[in-house]
Order: structure tokens, then C-alpha cells, then sequence
């Protein structure tokens, strides 16, 4: 998980650092400059999952799987509307003969959904495993 999350990291910073003419678009900007927040929330998720107990609370449910999954959510949409502009961007000849910066941009920002939205898949099916268990009361001899 913490893998995927560098992944996604790594394609907002690439994404960044292309220099690409898409990225000052009315319509790609917007969602570039709201990615950091889930990518924020959904480390914030991890490091609450590693330093939660085997048997935690709802308390801790909460703060560690639902915000992953929430995240890696809004991070997925973000960065998939972010590569539709980006394409959008691109296909209109906006980039004129600048492709390669705005084609680095594309596939980071590819990256960084795909990340998101396989983490949030793959987290899915583990939220039955993951939930809170209470301690079972003593049973009276």
C-alpha cells in the first residue's frame, strides 16, 4: 500500500515538474492543485493503520481504512479528470510542439489514478477483515 502511495506521489511531482502547457489550462489546473489533499489523507490513512492494535475500534476503522478508501477515491477521480483535460488538452493541438512534456504529464498523472484507483479496489474487499472486533464477554462458569 505504502508502495502505491509513492507511485501516486511520484506522478503528482512528475506531473509537476513536466512543464507541460496543459497544466496552466483552465480545465487541468483546478484538479492538479486539489490532488494533494487526498494523497495527503490517504498517507495519513496508512501511517494510522500501521500504528493502530490487531483488535481496533471503530475509532480507529475509521481513521485508518475508511480515509484510505475515501482518499485513494477522490485522488482516483481527481487524477482521472486530470488526464481527461490533459488528452483533451493535447488532442485539441494545445500543445503545439511541445507533445513529449505534455505526454511525461499524461502518463504520470495516469500513474498517480491508477494508483488510487487499484489501492481503492484492492482495499474493498478487505473492509469485512478489517472491521472493529469487540472483545467477546467472559462467559460466567
Amino acid at each position: 500500500m505504502l508502495a502505491l502511495w509513492t507511485l501516486a506521489l511520484a506522478g503528482f511531482a512528475m506531473s509537476g515538474l513536466s512543464n507541460a502547457n496543459g497544466s496552466r489550462s483552465f480545465y487541468v489546473l483546478p484538479f492538479y492543485l486539489f490532488l494533494p489533499f487526498p494523497l495527503f489523507y490517504w498517507m495519513m490513512g496508512i501511517i494510522k493503520l500501521w500504528r493502530s492494535p490487531p483488535r481496533f475500534n471503530e475509532i480507529d476503522k475509521d481513521e485508518g481504512y475508511n480515509r484510505i478508501h475515501e482518499s485513494t477515491l477522490g485522488a482516483a477521480i481527481l487524477g482521472g479528470l486530470h488526464t481527461v483535460g490533459e488528452a483533451v488538452f493535447t488532442l485539441q493541438g494545445g500543445a503545439g510542439s511541445r507533445l513529449i512534456p505534455e505526454l511525461q504529464s499524461l502518463g504520470a498523472v495516469f500513474m498517480l489514478g491508477f494508483c488510487a484507483l487499484y489501492t481503492h479496489r484492492v482495499l474493498m474487499p478487505l473492509k469485512p477483515q478489517l472491521q472493529g472486533k469487540q472483545p467477546e464477554p467472559a462467559s460466567a462458569p
